[in-house]
């Protein structure tokens, strides 16, 4: 726990602004898919993938690794879809286009199905890194 704060202490103030920010983010996420799931949307459901922007990219790695390090360090849910949600409110407030993929896969067993999902902002993975081919895509979600 020591060495997260020294490395906390060490990012740029745009980054640690945006560590406070997904924190915040990360437990309306939880709550929001705990006890009203229903209200959860990622945003227009669409089956075209989102053009190319101008944004700015050391800005998309600051969103990615804010909200990496936060799921990394929280005690509460923060699965890939709460990633995804949190990605999708900083997009959505900072005027970035994304889409949201949501996936699924068969277990390595063969007998369950697994799901992911994922933030693409230009052609760049900012939340849920996976490798997408070995998805089958069920919704994309654009905003």
């Amino acid at each position: 726990m020591l060495a997260a704060v020294k490395n906390i202490v060490r990012v740029p103030f745009r980054v640690k602004i945006l560590i406070i920010i997904v924190i915040v983010l990360s437990i309306y996420s939880n709550l929001l898919f705990r006890f009203f799931s229903k209200q959860a949307r990622f945003g227009t459901l669409s089956n075209k993938v989102i053009g190319q922007a101008f944004v700015s990219e050391p800005l998309l790695i600051e969103i990615a690794y804010a909200i990496r390090v936060v799921s990394k360090y929280t005690f509460w849910t923060n699965l890939c879809r709460h990633q995804a949600y949190q990605a999708r409110i900083i997009c959505r407030h900072l005027h970035i286009p994304y889409a949201v993929y949501v996936g699924f896969t068969k277990h390595e067993a063969g007998t369950m199905v697994k799901g992911h999902a994922w933030t693409m902002v230009n052609g760049r993975m900012i939340t849920g890194f996976c490798d997408p081919a070995s998805y089958t895509v069920h919704s994309i979600f654009v905003g």
